[in-house]
Parts: C-alpha cells; structure tokens; sequence
C-alpha cells in the first residue's frame, strides 16, 4: 500500500450567489467567488490532487468552468440526472459544453437521495436510469459514480459495479488509493481556505484505526 499512487480529492458544490432556497446543510459547502478563486490559485499545479463538483448546479458551467481553464485545471462533475433542466442546475447543452471544455461527467443518482435505504427497483434509477441518461446527453461512457450524503454500503456498492461503474467517490474524508473502488473526497467548506486543505493531508496518512472505520462502513 505504501506504494501505491494516491491522490487528494476535494469536492466543492455551489459557488457565488444563489437563486433558490438552500437545501438543508447546502449553507455551509457554498462558497463565493473570491474564495473559490483563492482555493484554485493554492492548488494550481499539484499533480496529486483531484477536483470534483456535486449536484450538478448551474454555477458549474458560468462560474467554475471558467475559472478552472484560466489555471489550466479539470475537474469530475457529478450530476443528479433527474434534475437536468430544473432552474438553477445544468442543462443539457451546458453538460456538452463541459465535456467540450475537457471536464468529465460522472452520476450522482437521480434525484439527489441517501441510496444505502433504496429497495432494488429505485436503486435501478438512481444508477442505471441515471447513468444512460448522462450518457446519452454527452455521449460517452459515465464510469463514475458519487454518492449522495456519503451514504453507502456494500450492497450499494455491489450494485453500483454491476451497474457498470469503475468508482465510487464517498465523502469520507482522506486519501484515495489508486485501484481502490471507493475514492474518499474531502468536502470544501464555505470558510476552508487553500491552505488548510493542503495541510489538511498530511492527518490523513491511512492509519489503522481509519482503515478498521471505513472498513466497517463499506460492510453495513
């Protein structure tokens, strides 16, 4: 393990002004621009490390888009497919303009729900339903998929393989091993800055103790 390549993931969600009301928690993971922009500017150029954006807001096309080709970075853009098209997330021509721009789309589900408690049937949409949408809207394969709220469990996962998925990124927290199925994200709060989220890596050196918790997790 000591040898295998690994890879620091932050995820961020909405940036600048928002036109809707906040989801419950939504509050605390949005961030303005300036910060959003400070954030690029400390990862610039850090090879090991790997953005990913949730929900599928429309900030993602007008605002972190941009901004990401200024410095010259890609990102994975995790989209809830049933809510293409609804005010204030992508639209099907902004998910082509993403993938022209060389950004990557990924699931996360249909509409935005904990998968750990679905029964089979819903599962298919949260993960079938969702992938071929995705996949007919940018034609390419979707082989990656992201957890809502984190949850998940071996069952989910077992579904999410059989669904044709290569990786699942959770919200764990620490560092994502190459080869492993579940890529753990760190989640970029409306006050972390570039800094703390680079310093932040070096607490999560895989010990024990968190091996044995995600372990457990992976296994409910």
């Amino acid at each position: 393990m000591a040898d295998a390549k690994s890879t620091w993931i932050i995820n961020f969600h909405g940036i600048g002004e928002i036109e809707r009301a906040f989801d419950p928690g939504e509050s605390e993971v949005w961030l303005d621009i300036d910060r959003f922009r400070s954030i690029l500017d400390s990862i610039e150029g850090k090879p090991d490390l790997q953005i990913t954006f949730d929900d599928g807001n429309q900030s993602d096309l007008e605002i972190a888009v941009p901004e990401l080709l200024k410095r010259d970075l890609r990102a994975v853009f995790f989209i809830p497919a049933g809510k293409i098209g609804e005010e204030t997330f992508l639209t099907c021509e902004g998910l082509k303009e993403m993938v022209s721009a060389g950004m990557q789309i990924g699931s996360h589900g249909w509409s935005h729900r904990a998968w750990r408690s679905l029964d089979p049937s819903i599962r298919r949409q949260e993960f079938e339903e969702s992938k071929n949408r995705l996949e007919q809207i940018i034609q390419r394969p979707v082989d990656l998929a992201a957890c809502p709220f984190g949850d998940y469990n071996r069952s989910v996962f077992r579904h999410l393989r059989s669904a044709g998925y290569r990786a699942a990124y959770t919200s764990d927290r620490g560092i994502a091993i190459e080869g492993q199925f579940a890529k753990p994200r760190n989640t970029v709060h409306a006050n972390d800055d570039g800094e703390s989220l680079l310093s932040e890596r070096h607490t999560f050196e895989d010990s024990l103790q968190r091996r044995l918790r995600l372990a457990v997790k992976r296994w409910r």
